[in-house]
């Protein structure tokens, strides 16, 4: 079966730390509950010298190899970690997926990436059913996984979907 490319041109990058800080300053001037799902107009543009979706790959990876599970956005895209030492990427819109790190061990995978665009080679499609995430890898094998932070995936996922449009 033939792997699928997405081409993702000038994404919009929201760095966690950066949506944390003006997440606290806005709480200061506000005596508003702090919402779970930060506003997009709260997004604030990162310069590719800053970051890139390799050094996001990277990071999210060695969170795995640390056992610590962590969920951030990237643009249209989400990355995730888990204590199992599992990692993924993932693109909301077309809910397909590439495993990272499986155990704490760096998976085989292919993103490129240039000044104004990332290619991805995606190897599966994904789906959240409750507490379960579902692989369908292009090779045939599909796989049902719990203890995945499914609900905060759910979660990034509205954010990443609003980023993604009011870009």
């Amino acid at each position: 079966m033939s792997q699928r490319v997405k081409n993702h041109r000038g994404p919009t990058i929201t760095s966690i730390e950066q949506r944390n800080k003006l997440m606290k300053k806005k709480n200061k001037k506000s005596k508003r509950k702090k919402k779970s799902i930060p506003s997009p107009l709260l997004k604030k543009m990162v310069t590719r010298d800053k970051t890139n979706i390799l050094k996001e790959a990277e990071y999210i990876i060695s969170r795995a190899e640390q056992n610590h599970a962590r969920v951030v956005t990237f643009g249209p895209l989400i990355f995730f970690s888990t204590e199992t030492g599992d990692s993924w990427v993932l693109d909301p819109e077309d809910k397909i997926a590439l495993c990272l790190s499986r155990n704490g061990e760096k998976e085989d995978y292919r993103i490129s990436e240039t000044a104004t665009n990332f290619n991805i080679e995606w190897k599966a499609r994904y789906q959240i059913e409750k507490d379960k995430f579902i692989v369908h890898y292009n090779s045939g094998e599909i796989k049902t996984i719990i203890g995945y932070p499914v609900e905060k995936i759910n979660s990034m996922t509205m954010y990443a979907q609003d980023t993604s449009k009011s870009n």
